[in-house]
């Protein structure tokens, strides 16, 4: 009667070692014992007096109101048997429990008490290899019958520890042992860590290995192709690799159907541990295979499939055809013909002659369409996959592509209701150029004579057709009535018809004229009996029901269980969302939704580090390090509470973000956050405060600011933000540049409002090969808001991502920015934009020919440049101080290749400039750049180094009689940077 119990004890070695738990375990044994007599009573039809339940844990993963809908049985009413049958397959329709079990307990001729006893589903949280392993602990894994997250169960358990030990006998480990033991976590769920002590033993020796061959003069090339050596440990995964090689070996000498086996199988000694094998070779039938046109070397050969699985079928001759006329094709030979004939009877046959005529290389100049009315170029040729040449490539062309193409094309015209179409194609020359033409043939177009439906009695036919692509006097597509088809399916599914089926029939009328005839069974209508949640640990309850779509009474809707279901991924607090439906008792047209959850890990911690260093530079921001902890979940809400540290040389951020996945119950995250910002461009020491290169001003700044995020689809949102910002300028003090020289002023508040738009489609955001990114941002500045200066800024970037042969990635960067002051200047002077806010550029991001910030405009005096000496001691280097500028605009081209293994390449052209106004820009130049980088791809990024040649850098004449004593303008610049510049 308790013999479930003890099993999972025994089993698992486990139970909970609270003294409460280990209580109740003694105590629903005593119980199994006291009630195994009461088993076969009759007590159908007495009243419930009390309903108990006891699990051989905490049932921490569903509710107990939840819990207690599952369970057909209620205290006060009757109990019958089929009630309690009915609670047992309820309980386990929810994969929440291993075993469910009712006993009943008589308390007088009239009542009954109820236990509901429970063994909880055991997740496996780790599993562990320990011991004399021997074998990877890779392989051993994918012998497992379960992995981890998955539920574990005896029968599991069984077949893994089978399966590994057939992996040890196989590689020689006859006497392997292996033994299960379990470690629970009770932390938040049941939680297994399982752990396989492994004593492979000593692997066995192979005693003898003896050739028996049907030709003994072969013994000896056959031989060498072995790698099993007597005397040497036996594996039976190296002698199946043995075997496949005197296959191929065979094959080579033309021998495509021989016996190759290991004689008697592999004799194992249990008492020596030893192995003995007797290989036995019978070459067959011999077939003289003669390659016209081409020759191959073994190792080519190897890969075709004639010999690299030899085998008595004729198919892989058809399919070693095809290999070779692909691999012809992707060379550039692109009319290559291969074709065989064999002589003799039966197969192999007795000589195999392969021609191969390879013709001449071509590049694929252009690709051509003639016939197509109807639909328009531009449409027929994204849908090729037949690639015309390019700077880099012949293009792509194989009788594969042609095969697709065409059937594209046909798909194209079928949409389009020319369901006659036909496509072909030709070629036309022109000496080492070759042009595709595919000659259309559209036909007439079919158009739909009437639509009817039957068999719908409880939904109109208005209402099915309603969203139809098809339409009375319309264009007729079969793949628009499969998609009408599927319209109507899930018209019925949204309304609780779960069962619903719908076939359709079209019949041709002349003219070119198809009626289409739906025919539906609805059958059963099911609703919601109730909406169950269970493996919420964190998140509240009321959290997750505004997610869930479904209610109680109503009908059971697929459409809104898909809905509720990315709604609760969305919160991003769930790992796993999985909807059952779970049967109700008594019913057949109800059920109740369970939604399973697997939350997420709730904190994490993410750290970086990086450098980026410019030769010759005293502005490079050097080495920087990130730091941020995140509650993914705060207070069960869903809400994300984060904080995140960056510091380095020039510059310490902290900030606090908080994060609400909805704001006024609309699904519109928001995030709230405060930080603080110091950003040092100015260094001191004891005798004087010297101004370095770069931006000249220290910038501390304390930001609030609120962020709300609309989703346009998958890869695009909106935001708009507010920033409240209080600023402190720390200026440069010297004698010969007082900080009014500057216009500004020290103390600043300034209040934003923005919108921006963000389009991310990249494959990879750290080292994209493919894809593109695109970000807008406008900004506005204004008194009402309680600012104390007015502008606009406009700032967008673009990257697009480029693949143009594997690994080979044409990258182009553009950023454009304007700001525009408005209203009344600043009484006392001071600058209408802040110098904190304008645009800088030059240095490793964006134009690499000059050093860090120094492009655009500069401070001057007396209409001269302004120097400053990077150190305080006399005769060192000057640097010109840049002062920023309201537009900028910065193209960039890349072309990214690899060079060997992890090593890869850029060769790269920068052009653009920093502009005071909108207005100079036609009278500014554009500094340009080019240059090439090499970088080394490591687990944190790619490690790059660029050269940049600047072949017109500003003359330094302008700046000083002496240009040796200024630093920063040269022709070449060198940058190194973790990551990529974009």
């Amino acid at each position: 009667m308790h013999c479930w119990l003890d099993r999972v004890r025994d089993r698992l070695g486990i139970f909970p070692s609270t003294v409460a738990w280990t209580a109740l375990g003694l105590a629903l044994t005593s119980l199994f014992i006291q009630l195994s007599w009461a088993a076969a009573q009759d007590f159908n039809g007495r009243s419930i007096r009390h309903l108990f339940f006891l699990a051989d844990g905490p049932i921490r993963n569903i509710s107990r109101d939840d819990l207690q809908k599952l369970v057909v049985l209620q205290e006060g009413q009757t109990f019958t048997d089929s009630k309690a049958r009915a609670t047992v397959i309820q309980l386990l329709a929810t994969e929440l429990f291993w075993n469910a079990e009712v006993r009943v307990e008589p308390v007088d001729e009239q009542t009954v008490d109820v236990r509901v006893l429970l063994v909880r589903l055991y997740q496996v949280s780790r599993v562990h290899f320990t011991g004399r392993v021997e074998l990877p602990t890779h392989e051993l894994t994918r012998e497992l019958d379960f992995r981890e997250g998955e539920p574990y169960s005896d029968d599991a358990l069984e077949r893994s520890i089978t399966r590994l030990k057939t992996l040890y006998q196989r590689h020689g480990f006859y006497e392997a042992g292996i033994q299960p033991s379990f470690k629970l976590d009770e932390q938040d769920r049941p939680r297994l860590t399982v752990t396989f002590s492994v004593d492979a033993g000593k692997q066995a020796t192979v005693a003898s290995l003896q050739m028996d061959v049907e030709r003994p003069a072969d013994a000896p090339s056959l031989r060498a192709v072995v790698k099993t050596r007597q005397g040497k440990p036996f594996s039976q995964v190296q002698l199946d690799s043995d075997l496949h090689s005197i296959l191929q070996h065979l094959a080579l000498e033309g021998y495509f159907h021989p016996e190759v086996y290991v004689k008697d199988g592999a004799q194992y000694d249990e008492k020596l541990n030893v192995v003995t094998l007797v290989l036995r070779v019978v070459p067959r039938e011999h077939t003289d295979v003669h390659w016209v046109g081409l020759n191959f070397k073994d190792s080519e050969l190897l890969k075709l499939p004639l010999y690299a699985n030899p085998g008595p079928r004729r198919l892989l001759l058809e399919e070693t055809v095809d290999a070779v006329t692909k691999q012809l094709q992707n060379e550039g030979f692109f009319r290559a013909k291969v074709s065989f004939q064999v002589t003799g009877q039966g197969f192999p046959p007795n000589e195999v002659t392969i021609t191969v005529a390879p013709g001449r290389k071509y590049d694929l100049s252009t690709i051509r369409f003639e016939g197509n009315s109807a639909v328009p170029t531009r449409v027929l040729r994204e849908a090729l996959v037949s690639k015309q040449a390019g700077i880099l490539s012949r293009g792509t062309l194989t009788d594969e592509t042609l095969g697709q193409d065409s059937n594209n094309i046909q798909t194209i015209y079928q949409h389009r209701g020319y369901l006659d179409v036909a496509v072909q194609h030709h070629f036309d020359e022109n000496g080492g150029n070759l042009t595709l033409v595919y000659d259309i043939h559209e036909g007439p177009q079919y158009h739909v004579g009437s639509i009817s439906l039957s068999g719908n009695a409880h939904l109109s036919t208005e209402q099915l057709l309603k969203d139809a692509s098809l339409k009375k006097g319309g264009v007729y597509s079969p793949y628009l009535l499969a998609s009408d088809r599927s319209l109507i399916q899930a018209a019925y599914e949204t309304r609780g018809y779960q069962s619903a089926e719908v076939d359709s029939t079209i019949e041709h009328e002349p003219n070119h004229v198809v009626d289409v005839r739906y025919a539906i069974d609805e059958g059963e209508q099911f609703f919601t009996k109730h909406v169950l949640v269970a493996g919420n640990q964190f998140t509240k309850r009321k959290v997750i029901d505004q997610q869930i779509l479904v209610e109680p009474g109503k009908p059971l809707s697929y459409e809104k269980l898909l809905e509720s279901e990315t709604n609760l991924y969305n919160l991003a607090v769930f790992n796993q969302v999985k909807i059952k439906e779970v049967p109700v008792y008594g019913s057949t047209t109800e059920n109740s939704a369970l939604f399973s959850l697997q939350e997420a890990k709730k904190y994490s911690l993410v750290y970086g580090v990086g450098y980026s260093h410019s030769f010759g530079s005293t502005a490079s921001e050097g080495l920087r390090g990130t730091l941020g902890i995140t509650d993914i979940n705060f207070q069960g809400m869903a809400r994300i509470l984060s904080l995140s540290l960056r510091g380095g040389s020039r510059g310490q951020r902290g900030n606090v973000s908080y994060s609400l996945p909805r704001l006024i119950g609309r699904q519109t995250p928001v995030v709230l956050s405060f930080s603080v910002d110091n950003e040092k461009r100015i260094e001191s020491n004891n005798t004087a405060t010297v101004i370095i290169e770069g931006r000249p001003y220290d910038a501390f700044r304390v930001i609030g600011s609120m962020q709300a995020e609309r989703a346009l689809s998958r890869r695009e949102s909106l935001f708009f933000r507010y920033n409240f910002e209080r600023l402190k300028l720390t200026l440069p003090v010297e004698p010969t540049l007082p900080p009014a020289f500057f216009r500004e002023e020290a103390n600043l508040i300034l209040s934003k409002i923005g919108l921006s738009y963000l389009n991310d489609s990249r494959n990879l955001p750290d080292n994209p090969s493919q894809g593109f990114f695109l970000n807008g941002e406008a900004t506005l500045a204004a008194k009402p808001l309680g600012s104390q200066r007015q502008f606009a800024k406009l700032f967008t970037q673009g990257r697009y991502y480029f693949p143009l042969l594997t690994d080979l990635t044409l990258v182009t960067a553009l950023r454009l920015g304007v700001i525009e002051p408005f209203g009344p200047p600043p009484s006392s002077g001071e600058s209408r934009v802040p110098i904190s806010e304008r645009f800088f550029a030059g240095g490793p991001s964006t134009l690499r020919g000059l050093p860090i910030d120094l492009a655009g405009p500069l401070l001057e005096k007396n209409g001269q440049p302004v120097l400053v000496p990077t150190n305080p001691q006399p005769g060192q280097k000057q640097v010109p101080v840049p002062l920023g500028g309201n537009a900028l605009i910065v193209g960039n081209v890349e072309l990214r290749f690899p060079i060997y293994k992890r090593l890869g390449g850029a060769l790269f052209y920068d052009v653009g400039n920093v502009f005071e106004s909108l207005s100079t820009i036609p009278s500014s130049p554009f500094e340009n750049d080019f240059g090439f980088g090499i970088a080394v791809r490591t687990p944190i990024g790619p490690v790059r180094i660029d050269f940049a040649y600047n072949p017109n850098p500003p003359d330094v004449r302008q700046f000083s009689e002496n240009p040796k004593d200024v630093q920063g303008y040269n022709r070449w610049n060198i940058h190194f940077n973790i990551g990529n510049p974009f």
